[in-house]
C-alpha cells in the first residue's frame, strides 16, 4: 500500500485514525497529522461516555507534523470506543481549531 501526504492541504487537521482498527492484539496506534498545530489533546471514552484516558502532545515545530500515541487496551472490555481529539491552531495561524471524534473497536 502506498501512503502519500499532501503538503497542499491547508487544513489543520489532515488525518487522524487508529491503527490497526479493529484493535485484536494488547495495543493500537493512534496517528494524528496535523499542519501547524500548537497542542493535541485526545480523550478516549467508552460507549456509555465514561472517560477512560487522556493523550496531550504541545508540537513545537510549524509544518505538517505527525504525533503517534501507543493505546494499551489490557485493561479494557471488548467493545466500542470513541477518541475525541481537540486541535488547537498556533496563534499567528489564521485557522480555526479543530475537533474530530474517532471509532475505535477492540475485539478480544
Amino acid at each position: 500500500m502506498n501512503y502519500s501526504v499532501d503538503f497542499s492541504n491547508e487544513n489543520l487537521l489532515t488525518r487522524a485514525y487508529c491503527y490497526p482498527n479493529p484493535i485484536k492484539n494488547i495495543t493500537g496506534k493512534i496517528r494524528v497529522e496535523t499542519n501547524n498545530a500548537r497542542f493535541l489533546d485526545l480523550k478516549l471514552y467508552d460507549a456509555s461516555g465514561f472517560f477512560i484516558q487522556k493523550f496531550t502532545k504541545d508540537v513545537s515545530s510549524s509544518g505538517y507534523y505527525i504525533t503517534e500515541w501507543e493505546l494499551d487496551t489490557s485493561n479494557l472490555e471488548a467493545g466500542i470506543y470513541f477518541a475525541r481529539l481537540e486541535v488547537k491552531a498556533n496563534s499567528s495561524n489564521s485557522q480555526s481549531d479543530q475537533s474530530k471524534i474517532i471509532k475505535i473497536a477492540v475485539i478480544k
